[in-house]
């Protein structure tokens, strides 16, 4: 204490450099253990085995992003285009942005695996969820920059089909799928989630045993034809294979005194081409 120490000093004025630009090496690493970068314990702990998305759909998740235009490739370097980072700018819920959503979402489904929570409960909140974010989305008005943004930006966009591809269009395949969660036809209190095999409904620990097999006589029913099955009680006539294996004309019924192990969609043949 007290001693003076020579020397020279000087000043010298840096800025910092922002962090390098993900590879798709790095970014799927990034993605893989996202939630290492979660504050809350509880939800960091909940992602620690899960991450964003999954081993399969990554690299696909990133393939969407560069064709939509939200990312480009420079060189090995994945890049945010203007129009990429317009859209993280205007979400109007904080949330979409954020891994905390996720883990949010895990630490819940790790309650509903432990018995602590229903099924029920969570997809309700799931569905009220994207309903609320749907109408902060549409209510939001896209700002200046935003809109500066996306016109300085090109993105490639698949060609319309031709006149003539739209005519070779079957009706089967022009319905899409239902928007609007289907009501349970047989309990009329939950509605209708997928399951592994089939459709069930969001009360089936309450009792509700409607289900509704994915495949119908060694076909898969399509989500339009399970929309007209619960909304009318029968789907369209198509042709089916037959008994003999013979194509057949008929359409699936709604029969909600089937057993859970015959499904609620029974196939019903009709005469006439």
């Amino acid at each position: 204490e007290g001693q003076r120490l020579g020397g020279r000093f000087e000043s010298l004025a840096k800025q910092t450099r922002p962090p390098t630009p993900h590879t798709e090496a790095t970014l799927l690493t990034a993605m893989e253990y996202a939630g290492r970068e979660i504050a809350d314990e509880t939800l960091r702990a909940a992602m620690r085995e899960f991450g964003l998305g999954t081993p399969a759909t990554r690299a696909a998740t990133i393939e969407i992003l560069i064709r939509r235009g939200f990312v480009v490739r420079e060189g090995k370097q994945l890049r945010a285009t203007p129009l990429g980072a317009g859209l993280i700018d205007t979400l109007p819920v904080a949330s979409l942005a954020s891994p905390e959503l996720t883990g949010q979402w895990e630490a819940r489904l790790a309650r509903v695996a432990r018995g602590q929570e229903t099924r029920a409960a969570f997809m309700t909140d799931i569905a009220n969820y994207v309903r609320d974010v749907v109408t902060a989305i549409r209510a939001r008005p896209v700002s200046a920059a935003a809109a500066a943004r996306s016109e300085t930006t090109t993105v490639t966009a698949p060609a319309p089909p031709t006149p003539a591809k739209k005519k070779r269009a079957t009706p089967a395949s022009a319905p899409a799928a239902p928007i609007a969660p289907l009501a349970c036809p047989r309990c009329r209190q939950g509605t209708l989630v997928a399951g592994k095999r089939g459709w069930g409904c969001t009360r089936w620990r309450e009792g509700c045993g409607f289900v509704v097999w994915f495949q119908a006589a060694g076909r898969r029913i399509s989500d339009a034809e399970l929309g007209d099955l619960v909304a009318k009680g029968h789907t369209r006539r198509r042709k089916w294979p037959g008994p003999t294996g013979t194509p057949v004309m008929g359409r699936l019924i709604l029969d909600l005194a089937a057993s859970r192990d015959a499904g609620a969609a029974r196939l019903e043949f009709s005469e006439g081409a």
